[in-house]
């Protein structure tokens, strides 16, 4: 859309730049942040803003695709999702419950962990829509 927005299930998000990724809304963004410097504190090796996929069936039996939001590498090398949540829909969670029987280790983050996360790691969130105190790194892509 012309606003910067797009249209997705539900409603719109506006688009965010980070470095030189392109996220949906300011959740999206602020969890950037935090995991870059989880990735800086030494916590994890790497992340990336993902394009894997899970097919499930939706609550009106029809099947369709989920779009992960975030791949976290641990240390160890093993891999991790992260959701990115403003609030449940009607269908997340048959989206979640798919992801998971697949073998994928996902975890949901609305707003609550997301502040979690930002206050243990010392980042700030300002009205602006832009995470202060920090800057995109140059991450390895997974």
């Amino acid at each position: 859309m012309s606003d910067g927005t797009i249209g997705i299930t539900g409603g719109n998000t506006k688009w965010f730049s980070y470095g030189s990724l392109k996220v949906q809304g300011t959740y999206e963004l602020r969890v950037c942040a935090v995991l870059d410097e989880a990735v800086r504190l030494g916590e994890i090796s790497s992340w990336d803003y993902t394009n894997d996929r899970v097919s499930y069936t939706r609550s009106n039996g029809k099947p369709s695709t989920y779009l992960l939001d975030f791949k976290v590498v641990e240390l160890d090398g093993t891999v991790r999702y992260i959701e990115v949540k403003g609030w449940q829909r009607e269908d997340d969670v048959n989206k979640w419950r798919a992801a998971r029987e697949t073998g994928l280790t996902l975890d949901v983050w609305f707003l609550k962990e997301i502040k979690y996360e930002e206050d243990r790691l010392g980042l700030k969130f300002d009205s602006k829509n832009y995470v202060t105190n920090h800057e995109p790194s140059a991450r390895t892509v997974v």
